[in-house]
């Protein structure tokens, strides 16, 4: 365990309390150590990606795994430093937290990590300020942590009031970025329809998603509806990637039969309507 902590410690580009000793005994000039905390300048290829996120899967699946697989109650695990790394690494935006968030994330939603309140606010709290900075707004890959959280959280999103709603803020950062069209790679609309699948499952009423006194819309014309998964999922109706469009069609089919039997030929219709008509305009972007 122990190996395992100083091994993601110094992946992150952290040090261990001891080694921190050993540095002030070898260094006493006064100067801090040079450290570079810019993601968007780091040289890694692919391959380096896939290696360092090998090593971090090992890392916290390890210290995820153990006390988990050791605890008779086969309770998640509640490792209150990992978690804090992960938080810190966000808010430092450390090199590589992008790949650090996506492995614990990935524990999370298989059940071996669990986050308590205080913690998952603060997570909830680095993420809303990273997707509002114009810097991540549009990349895909703060788009995939945002939606990746809010994915593990599905059952915890009403244990908290203050929590729900900034839940729903980050929710409606979202829904923006796709409303105006920010959401630039086919990947990230598949994840977020694919998203808004798992969440009608649980909440087919919306009602959880947004509230309208909450938001103020500056574009003439929108309504607050428009924000909603449902709409949206039937706006990625005419999405550009055939990808999507399809991966929609499919979701179409469990909305309809989440649908009331009341409902059901309204729901029909809507989406009947929603449907692509000239798919002429698609065919040069689709084999291009």
């Amino acid at each position: 365990m122990k190996i395992s902590r100083q091994m993601l410690l110094q992946l992150m580009g952290q040090t261990t309390p001891e080694e921190q000793g050993q540095s002030m005994d070898i260094d006493n000039d006064g100067f801090d150590p040079i450290r570079i905390n810019d993601p968007q300048s780091s040289t890694l290829t692919t391959d380096g990606d896939r290696a360092h996120r090998h090593i971090l899967q090992v890392c916290v699946g390890f210290l995820a795994c153990g006390p988990f697989f050791q605890s008779p109650s086969g309770e998640a695990t509640r490792d209150k430093q990992l978690i804090e790394l992960v938080i810190e690494s966000i808010s430092q935006q450390s090199e590589h937290f992008f790949l650090l968030s996506s492995v614990f994330l990935d524990r999370v939603r298989q059940g071996m990590l669990r986050m308590q309140l205080n913690p998952f606010g603060k997570f909830l709290g680095e993420i809303r300020s990273l997707i509002s900075q114009y810097r991540f707004s549009k990349s895909s890959n703060t788009i995939q942590l945002a939606i990746d959280f809010l994915e593990c959280s599905l059952d915890m999103w009403e244990n908290d009031e203050e929590i729900h709603f900034k839940i729903r803020r980050l929710c409606f950062s979202l829904s923006r970025l796709y409303r105006l069209g920010r959401m630039r790679l086919w990947s990230s609309r598949d994840v977020f329809a694919r998203f808004m699948d798992k969440y009608l499952s649980k909440d087919f009423s919306q009602s959880s998603w947004l509230l309208s006194e909450e938001v103020q819309l500056k574009t003439q014309g929108e309504t607050i509806e428009d924000y909603f998964p449902i709409p949206m999922l039937l706006g990625m109706n005419g999405d550009p990637d055939i990808r999507v469009r399809f991966r929609v069609a499919t979701i179409h089919c469990r909305v309809f039969s989440l649908s009331e039997h009341a409902q059901l030929m309204t729901m029909y219709e809507t989406i009947t309507e929603s449907l692509t008509k000239d798919i002429d305009k698609y065919v040069d972007s689709n084999l291009s």
